[in-house]
């Protein structure tokens, strides 16, 4: 029999009985190592924006917000690549529903064009709006709860300290036990749209459905995938993990990485010390005594295992270091740029961010400068515009490198379906690629919620 949360909790042990007025979220996503092609002491006033689903241009559903307050996003253009396979049509992002709004004491829920979705009443906001339309908030008691987006109205209250977007009708949550003398003071679980725990909260770790299978950790911190029903599907047995995406999870057995189909079964055995979570454009990093390369879904090495440091295709492209210098190759393991500069970030709409001299600039596909290094920092290019940091402050440039507008900004996100977040002096507001301002920098912090997009491939 399914167990309502409101069970679990009396029946728990009192040392480990709820702590009330928590106040920090505990985090859903596991984290597999991240290489970063940027250097640590890199500076720069770029903003980072939550979007749900990178590297998508698939529209999902606006099912849930009032038609009257929803923005059409732009359509992306036709996908267009160079003759060395990167992409070199406009980037879009065209996914974003709606910013979360944050005073000093609490938040709310704005539109595209700044009409308020959710009143200022709300403890914390999620990210991501379900399939379902269901967007999970944290209350003034800092329990989760769900909001329908058609209505406005709270349609399940439960007892978790968070939880995540419902996906296939589960949703992964946690609360935080009381006296946690070792791990993340959190245990996890996952509920229906009941508020029933079909997963109980014993887990170390949960992640949301991808591909039909979430991620878990268990008590004994080994790693394995259960279905919607909370099931398991392939048992915990694993030292480490990632997502199912496309039919394939890394994992890690006996201290090697390897990956696996659906059915548990090795598709490329255990061999690597260190990988990419996923594939991404059908290749993914792997790693030998520190030397990184890539490998295609049949294991088959695309180029040499000779990097220092590799980054996913992003676009065509990936970045890597060799002899302490970055360049780009493309899906042959050809370079589009030689290894020659700082630091560099992905392709986008054609251009990718480099460093030289201790300054940002811009190369195109072909791997020539066309912006020279003179920034401090630099986001990407998304719609036509990327931010760059300037001195102490921030504006947007062109493609030809040219200032958009005339004003400065302390922080810069990039352009999301015709808008970016900004902050001037502190307070948090959004713009138009006009330079407009759509919603007055008057908040302490905004985010991006976006509609729930699948992972791209």
């Amino acid at each position: 029999m399914l167990k309502k949360i409101t069970d679990w909790i009396k029946s728990i042990d009192k040392t480990s009985r709820i702590i009330a007025g928590v106040t920090a979220a505990c985090v859903l996503a596991l984290v597999i190592t991240a290489i970063v092609i940027k250097k640590p002491e890199g500076g720069g006033g770029v903003l980072t924006s939550s979007t749900a689903a990178e590297s998508t241009t698939e529209v999902v559903s606006a099912e849930g917000l009032p038609e009257e307050e929803l923005t059409s996003p732009p359509e992306a253009p036709k996908e267009e690549r160079n003759a060395a396979g990167v992409v070199i049509s406009d980037e879009y992002s065209v996914n974003l529903a709606a910013y979360a709004a944050y005073t000093e004491e609490i938040a709310g829920v704005l539109s595209r064009s700044g009409g308020v979705l959710l009143p200022f009443e709300i403890n914390t906001v999620g990210t991501v709006i379900g399939p379902d339309g269901w967007l999970p908030v944290t209350n003034s008691d800092d329990k989760a709860e769900f909001i329908d987006m058609s209505t406005g109205k709270v349609v399940l209250q439960t007892e978790l300290t968070a939880s995540s977007s419902f996906i296939d009708g589960i949703a992964a949550g946690c609360i935080k036990i009381a006296d946690a003398t070792e791990g993340s003071g959190y245990v996890y679980g996952y509920i229906n749209k009941k508020g029933e725990l079909v997963r109980e909260l014993t887990l170390k770790s949960g992640k949301d459905l991808s591909d039909g299978l979430a991620l878990i950790c268990n008590a004994d911190d080994l790693y394995g995938y259960i279905d919607a029903t909370g099931k398991d599907v392939i048992a915990p047995q694993f030292y480490n993990a990632g997502s199912f995406v496309n039919g394939i999870a890394a994992v890690a057995k006996n201290d090697k990485w390897g990956f696996i189909n659906k059915k548990g079964e090795f598709i490329i055995e255990p061999t690597y010390a260190n990988v990419a979570s996923s594939f991404a454009e059908g290749f993914c990093r792997v790693e030998i005594d520190n030397k990184w390369g890539f490998i295609d879904t049949t294991g088959k090495l695309i180029t040499e295992l000779k990097f220092e440091v590799a980054a996913n295709f992003k676009n065509g492209a990936a970045a890597v270091r060799i002899n302490d210098k970055c360049g780009f190759i493309n899906q042959k393991g050809e370079y589009i740029a030689e290894p020659q500069y700082e630091n560099c970030y992905d392709f986008h709409s054609g251009l990718a961010a480099v460093q030289k001299g201790g300054k940002w600039g811009f190369i195109n596909a072909e791997g020539k400068l066309v912006i020279e290094p003179k920034y401090g920092d630099a986001g990407d290019f998304y719609e036509g515009y990327a931010p760059v940091l300037d001195g102490d402050s921030m504006y947007f440039i062109d493609k030809e490198g040219k200032r958009a507008w005339g004003k400065r900004y302390t922080q810069a996100a990039n352009f999301n379906t015709g808008l970016a977040i900004v902050t001037v002096e502190g307070k948090y507001g959004v713009i138009n690629t006009k330079g407009e301002y759509v919603i007055e920098p008057t908040y302490a912090n905004m985010t991006e919620i976006s509609f729930y997009a699948p992972k791209a491939k």
